[in-house]
């Protein structure tokens, strides 16, 4: 080694060793040491700060999705409850606005809610998919159970919303079973037997009330009504079934009965169907509900406790608990940060939870409350037919809806015959309201307001704002209305009146309780009409009970009018045709007295049977009404006078003493020929039943009502004449006084000396008094006697005006001639009223009104043609003042 290269190292060797010399010391080993303590305090200082930034981002980003997620939380249960309102919407209102008009109103939004809804949900799905947080993405599953839930709630919407289209289509089950019924009610309605139209108007009755309250019962009634309907088609009479002579074949009633049972059972089904829907649902709403309360609630609470643990802590014990049902939880921080806030929200939208579930379930209990109120009122107005007992039944009704609304006024308005106005039928309010209800009526036809646009409309309207309502009209009766609820009572096109609920309180009315007092009004309509056709069917029954008693007296007549040819008449041809054969064999003989004797007998027996036969034209005659009616001034005791001058003979034949006890001057307003034969047969009927010196008496008093009540309360105020016919002869007993004036009972008995009658006598005197406004009665003791009364009109009392032909046109007289004459053809000239008639005109000296009378009574038959000429020719000669004698009877 060379000395430059041992100096070299040398000098190398000294630098080192004073290096390490001052590392060595304290100076430099503190500045070493504050060095690297700064160094280190950066590097600290960078993480510490890098840390702080990250924490930052992080809270932000929890913070940020937080908010997010219950957002989206909110967002899909509103869109869940808006597609929930709009389907509770349409199955509530397609009946009332038409399938077309609900589905495109509601099922479209429904949809579109649903859409939105499941969208939201795929974002929230998103959010938690692109964390890092295994466990935060397992948390999801249950969140990813909502889809499916939403789509299988939608399906069945769907399915309902088919079912309730099939339903209300122009063919559907609901229509056609509405045809049905028509069909049937159209069928029965008709048929003499009722039971057919009431098992109809049944089964319409319980139909409406199952599908108004779902009760099975009802079902069972209609099974059994149509059981009974088939069997009394069955076991009916062919009469029972017979319309204008047209037979309605049985089968074909129970078939057409059992196609409405099986379209009714077919309805049932897709009623049943749609419950079933509804209960789904139900069923998926509280699923749906809870699963957003409860996993999106701790999908959440899960993101912040991962996170940040102690606020969060408490929101998913919170939303646990609301979970389970516990709406009473709240989330208590304290601050303003935004933890603070989602608190605060949580705690408002557990709040509007908790009040809007309890709202609901008001509304569900009122809503079933009022339901079954319906359900009551409904069967108790269908057990009434009466309709007096329906209107107290009604009032009783009216008056539960006002204590079940608090309302200001309730009342049923039915409208005029005439419709021009709402007259208040049932009504009851507030003690404010005290007019009389009974006595008030809204008149229409200057009334632009609610009852008229009811009435036009035929739909109802709800004003929760009365005083700024521009359809409402301000009525002084009711100062203090706020709010109004006018419902239609009406069944199809059948418009009876409105039910008016009044309130004073605005927004007293929800918009579904129309659907539910509408069924109050459908009640009460139907109600009404039951009552109604209860009324009328009753009015027509006894309007066929009187037909079949005038009937049955008419069919009495009738066997009376032949038992009386059978009998009367021909009795007393069997002695007649045996005198005759006698006669000629006295005649062959020379046995003249015998043959006189024998005359005799035969007069009497043909002046018998002439009697009846006049009888019998009298009597069918008045049955007509063809017999003329002239009533005069009568002078009583001269028609006394007469009667007994001319039945006179026949009282001295039998010993009676025959007297006329009118007083005179007593005149009477009556038809002469009836009052003459009225006295003239009943003095008859008493020389009949009167013995050897008893007596009969004709007497007159004027009228003072006696005992006989009817008869006084007919005939006070009027001055009428009391006619007697007093006999002491044999009298008759109380039986055989109720007899009498029938013409369905025989009554007649041979007089003291045989005598014999036709029994029609006293029918035709009753007849006729009848006819000359009095009445007639017999009073009566067996073995005393009998009295016969009737009254007749005094001169100064009304009567009805005289219809002679003097009076009337000459179409009337051609009417009058024609109905009077075109019965009488077997007889070959006028009869003797007919001729009096001509004689009076006669005695007027009008030959023309002479002329046409007789013209129409040559017209009114062939067979008085040969005696036109005579009969003018005797008119002429009456015109003359050329009385015949012969003609005057």
């Amino acid at each position: 080694m060379t000395k430059l290269e041992q100096a070299k190292e040398k000098i190398i060797m000294e630098n080192s060793h004073k290096l390490v010399s001052r590392f060595a010391s304290i100076q430099t080993q503190l500045i070493l040491g504050f060095g690297l303590i700064l160094v280190l305090a950066f590097i600290i200082a960078i993480i510490g700060y890098l840390s702080l930034y990250n924490l930052q981002s992080n809270v932000d980003t929890t913070l940020d999705e937080a908010y997010r997620i219950r957002e989206l939380s909110l967002e899909i249960e509103n869109e869940f409850l808006l597609a929930r309102q709009n389907e509770n919407a349409f199955l509530d209102n397609w009946r009332n606005i038409g399938f077309e008009i609900a589905m495109s109103k509601y099922v479209w939004e429904t949809h579109h809610h649903l859409k939105q809804a499941k969208e939201k949900l795929d974002e929230i799905t998103y959010l938690f998919n692109i964390t890092q947080d295994e466990k935060l993405i397992q948390a999801t599953s249950e969140v990813e159970q909502l889809p499916p839930l939403l789509s299988q709630y939608e399906s069945a919407f769907l399915t309902t919303v088919a079912d309730i289209k099939n339903l209300s289509r122009t063919n559907g089950v609901e229509h056609r079973l509405r045809e049905q019924w028509l069909l049937l009610n159209n069928m029965v309605k008709p048929l003499p037997d009722p039971t057919f139209y009431q098992l109809v108007l049944q089964i319409q009755a319980n139909e409406q009330a199952y599908f108004n309250t779902d009760k099975k019962e009802y079902i069972d009634n209609i099974h059994l009504l149509i059981l009974e309907f088939e069997e009394t088609a069955k076991t009916s009479a062919t009469e029972n079934l017979t319309i204008d002579e047209n037979i309605i074949d049985p089968s074909k009633l129970i078939f057409e009965m059992d196609k409405y049972l099986d379209l009714f059972n077919r309805l049932v089904e897709l009623e049943e169907d749609v419950k079933i829907n509804t209960d789904i649902f139900q069923a998926l709403t509280i699923t749906i509900t809870s699963m957003l309360a409860l996993s999106l609630g701790l999908l959440a609470a899960f993101v912040l406790v991962r996170r940040i643990i102690p606020p969060l802590r408490q929101l998913s014990h919170v939303a646990y608990k609301i979970g389970q049902g516990d709406l009473t939880q709240e989330v208590i921080i304290s601050g303003h940060d935004e933890f603070a806030m989602l608190a605060n929200v949580f705690n408002h939208m557990t709040t509007q939870l908790r009040g809007l579930i309890g709202l609901l379930e008001d509304k569900v209990e009122k809503r079933t409350h009022r339901l079954k109120l319906v359900a009551i009122l409904s069967e108790q107005l269908n057990a009434i037919l009466n309709i007096d007992q329906l209107l107290l039944e009604l009032d009783t009704t009216i008056k539960l809806l006002q204590v079940e609304l608090d309302g200001y006024f309730v009342g049923l308005w039915l409208l005029t015959d005439d419709k021009n106005a709402f007259h208040l039928r049932i009504g009851t309010g507030r003690e404010e309201i005290t007019f009389i209800y009974e006595d008030y009526q809204v008149d229409m036809s200057d009334n632009k307001g609610i009852f008229r646009h009811v009435y036009e409309t035929g739909t109802h309207y709800l004003t929760n704002d009365a005083t700024n309502d521009a359809m409402y009209e301000y009525i002084d009766k009711f100062p203090n209305t706020r709010a109004e609820l006018t419902l239609p009572v009406r069944i199809g096109q059948e418009f009876m009146g409105v039910l008016d609920i009044q309130s004073d309180r605005s927004d007293a009315f929800d918009s579904k309780d129309d659907m539910v007092f509408q069924m109050v009004a459908n009640q009460i309509a139907i109600s009404l009409r039951n009552a109604r056709m209860y009324g009328l069917e009753k009015k027509l029954r006894s309007i066929e009970e009187e037909r079949a008693a005038k009937l049955s007296e008419l069919n009495a007549s009738k066997d009376r009018f032949f038992s009386i040819v059978a009998h009367d008449l021909k009795g007393p041809f069997h002695p007649l045709l045996g005198m005759v054969e006698l006669l000629i064999f006295l005649a062959d003989n020379g046995d003249y007295d015998d043959m006189r004797e024998m005359l005799e007998s035969v007069q009497v027996s043909t002046n018998n049977v002439y009697s009846l036969l006049e009888n019998l034209l009298e009597w069918s005659r008045m049955e007509r009404g063809h017999m003329p009616f002239e009533p005069v001034r009568i002078d009583l005791h001269e028609v006394g006078n007469n009667i007994v001058e001319l039945l006179t003979p026949n009282a001295n034949e039998k010993g009676v003493n025959l007297l006329n006890g009118v007083p005179e001057n007593i005149f009477v307003h009556a038809d002469e020929n009836m009052l003459d034969t009225v006295i003239r047969n009943l003095t008859t009927n008493a020389l009949k039943f009167t013995p050897n010196d008893g007596s009969v008496t004709i007497s007159a008093r004027a009228w003072e009502g006696g005992d006989d009540t009817e008869r006084s309360q007919e005939l006070v105020g009027s001055d009428f004449i009391e006619v007697s016919v007093i006999d002491t002869g044999i009298g008759m007993s109380e039986k055989d006084q109720h007899k009498l004036f029938r013409i369905d009972t025989h009554h007649t008995t041979l007089g003291t000396n045989k005598e014999q009658g036709t029994g029609l006598g006293l029918i035709i005197c009753q007849e006729m008094v009848e006819k000359n406004k009095g009445r007639i009665w017999v009073e009566s003791e067996l073995g005393k006697g009998t009295t016969v009364n009737f009254t007749v009109p005094s001169l100064a009392a009304p009567t009805t005006p005289s219809p002679a032909h003097l009076w009337r046109g000459e179409e009337d007289s051609k009417l009058y001639f024609e109905d009077d004459f075109i019965e009488e053809s077997p007889f070959i000239v006028p009869p003797s009223k007919e001729m009096r008639l001509l004689y009076k005109l006669a005695k007027d000296g009008n030959v023309d009104s002479i002329i046409k009378e007789t013209c129409q009574i040559a017209a009114s038959d062939e067979q008085y043609l040969p005696f036109k000429d005579e009969v003018l020719a005797l008119a002429q000669e009456f015109a003359s003042g050329i009385v015949v004698e012969a003609y005057q009877v």
